[in-house]
């Protein structure tokens, strides 16, 4: 939510005319929606697939920004790190990852592969 003020003057003949407007302006974006994610072997990586996924989407992995991806589309994206990225999601693991859009949008969810 952003506090917005506008402010109008004019002179329209003999009569000056002024007016202020007070209002609260709400954004509301589409959040980014996961629908998959899954892992691939040699290297490990993890393939996420989804909706409005945008370019220079940022992913959390239990709250540390993993910065080695790469966007295919906004359906889908890859994280990639090999052994890094094993470690920080190891098997039989819950783990929560946060998707961030460049436009605030956001998803949640907690994934772990077999």
């Amino acid at each position: 939510r952003d506090q917005l003020e506008l402010t109008f003057q004019g002179d329209f003949g003999l009569t000056p005319l002024s007016a202020t407007l007070k209002g609260t302006v709400t954004v509301r974006v589409a959040p980014p929606q996961i629908t998959s994610m899954a892992k691939t072997p040699n290297p490990f990586k993890i393939k996420v697939t989804g909706t409005n996924l945008q370019e220079g989407v940022r992913v959390f992995i239990e709250g540390t920004e993993w910065t080695v991806l790469k966007w295919k589309s906004s359906t889908q994206i890859l994280l990639k790190g090999g052994t890094s990225l094993k470690t920080a999601v190891p098997k039989n693991a819950a783990r929560r990852f946060r998707f961030l859009n460049p436009d605030g949008g956001e998803a949640v969810l907690v994934w772990q592969w077999p």
